[in-house]
């Protein structure tokens, strides 16, 4: 198993003299995802002083300004505030000193609610907890040692957690704290162990991480008392693209749900309408929704050449995309389709979408926002079904279209 090594190399310098930053934002795992054009900005309380308040976990730093799309590193790194070295823990209630621009993030010791106070003139941050938050979070290293990390949700079984996130080829580990004592890193009894979709394998602690595969979109679920953890293809794939009424909205999709749990098949019926000035239509995929396109680059499937005309009844190669920040999309002629989608990481030579005319073109499959035309259903962001919704972010599905809804009252 490929280890990995800290190194400790000339750090960059804090410079005085580039006065008081404008605005700041807080990137990495606590935002989301490492992504260059996603961060939560920051307040500003003073003259280059900001605040924010947090759940953090994992990794994370500061920067300026992020890019203009998900792929332009060179912007978002050239105003970075980081660490003084990869990975260094950060300091709760004492100072932490920053340096710009630097590359190296902060690791969080203990996952919970945190107020963070960054002084840009000085160069330094406070980090003082706020409210400890008991759980789990799984880690992805790439394979150069890039980390993403993904906190846990507690589900209706208080032993079993799941969570969902993009993962890179590499490794996968477990991690876990108690009121502020970390229990340590969870992962394989020995090297080479390889985490495969569908699998359940046993956790050790103090272990080292499992072997991941293929690059893809997993739904993880972690038994805390039995210490087993299972990776899971997502259970629905979401159409996006010019659908009637909701033309490219990241937050809109007509969701095909898995025939078979493991099977990486998925069918749905769905209506594609004409882009505007346009006489065709535009879809691709992706295994997730939000309100950020940047945001869900890394969750996209597409076609294998930009604007790729596709016809009913004959197969199109469809996966990872090429193109991140213009993800290919398949061009069709307007009207209701009966999608067929065969999607998995283990089969990328297989891997096509397959359309015929939808033998079914009821109304029901463009339900009215108004709920009267089908039962709405609710899911937590990792697809767990919610019976009764509380005030958060959810997943509404009404009929066959399927949104992200932020709820304001119970």
């Amino acid at each position: 198993m490929k280890k990995f090594i800290m190194v400790l190399a000339s750090a960059p310098v804090w410079l005085s003299a580039m006065g008081a930053s404008e605005t700041l934002y807080l990137v990495g795992d606590p935002a989301g995802a490492w992504n260059p054009a996603v961060g939560e900005r920051m307040t500003e309380s003073g003259p280059g002083v900001f605040e924010i308040e947090s759940v953090m976990h994992g990794y994370f730093g500061f920067v300026e300004k992020l890019s203009d799309n998900s792929y332009d590193w060179t912007q978002f790194n050239a105003s970075r505030y980081g660490a003084s070295y990869k990975d260094e823990p950060a300091v709760t209630d004492g100072p932490n000193t920053m340096y710009y621009p630097s590359t190296n993030s902060w690791k969080v010791e203990s996952v919970g609610k945190y107020r963070l106070s960054v002084d840009t003139n000085t160069g330094e941050f406070t980090m003082t907890q706020l409210e400890d938050q008991p759980g789990w979070t799984l880690t992805s290293y790439d394979e150069n040692g890039n980390p993403r990390s993904y906190i846990f949700d507690v589900t209706d079984d208080d032993a079993v957690m799941t969570t969902f996130g993009y993962m890179k080829k590499g490794y996968v580990a477990v991690s876990g704290t108690n009121y502020g004592i970390s229990t340590s890193g969870y992962g394989a009894a020995a090297d080479g162990t390889v985490l495969e979709p569908g699998v359940t394998v046993e956790c050790t602690r103090g272990g080292v991480p499992f072997v991941l595969g293929h690059t893809w979109s997993y739904a993880a679920e972690f038994n805390s008392v039995d210490k087993t953890l299972t990776l899971e293809l997502p259970s629905r794939i979401y159409v996006v693209g010019t659908l009637p009424g909701h033309s490219w909205e990241p937050d809109y999709g007509v969701a095909l749900d898995e025939t078979a749990a493991g099977s990486g098949i998925y069918k749905g019926t769905v209506g594609i309408d004409a882009a505007d000035d346009e006489e065709h239509g535009y879809f691709n995929f992706s295994s997730m929704l939000c309100d950020n396109w940047a945001f869900m680059d890394d969750y996209r499937f597409a076609a294998s050449t930009k604007n790729e005309p596709l016809a009913t009844g004959v197969k199109a190669s469809v996966g990872l995309p090429s193109d991140k920040t213009d993800p290919y999309a398949f061009v069709v002629t307007p009207g209701v389709y009966d999608i067929t989608l065969h999607l998995r990481p283990d089969t990328p030579a297989d891997n096509h979408v397959l359309i015929t005319e939808a033998t079914d073109t009821g109304t029901d499959l463009f339900p009215s926002d108004d709920g009267m035309t089908c039962t709405d259903e609710w899911f937590d962001l990792t697809g767990r079904k919610v019976s009764a919704p509380g005030i958060g972010v959810y997943i509404l599905r009404r009929g066959a279209v399927v949104r992200k809804v932020m709820r304001m009252t119970e």
